[in-house]
């Protein structure tokens, strides 16, 4: 550590990076891009190998199945879910989480 001082200040920051979150200015608190439920959609999805049922993280969360849905409809046009079609049909019961699993935004 004597020798490059640089480099584990450096290592630390790489380390630490997915858990600082910018604040707001104005009253310090975490600037969020995503809505409480937006973000529990997505550790849901961690959670389950990254593929989340609207009918089964309704349950989960405790709210309205169309909730759920409208919200994994907002994070598709985000580009962190993705639709999983199901038959011939390609009706939508499964949503997959394409984020990064150390993303700050899970905070």
């Amino acid at each position: 550590m004597k020798e490059n001082p640089l480099f584990v200040r450096t290592m630390i920051r790489c380390i630490l990076a997915p858990y600082l979150v910018a604040t707001d200015e104005k009253n310090r608190m975490p600037r969020r891009e995503y809505q409480k439920i937006e973000r529990q959609l997505m550790r849901l999805a961690i959670r389950h190998n990254r593929i989340i049922s609207p009918a089964k993280a309704a349950i989960e969360l405790e709210v309205h199945k169309q909730t759920v849905i409208k919200y994994c409809r907002s994070l598709v046009e985000r580009g962190k879910f993705r639709v999983i079609p199901t038959g011939s049909a390609g009706k939508i019961y499964k949503y997959e989480y394409i984020g990064s699993l150390q993303s700050p935004d899970l905070l």
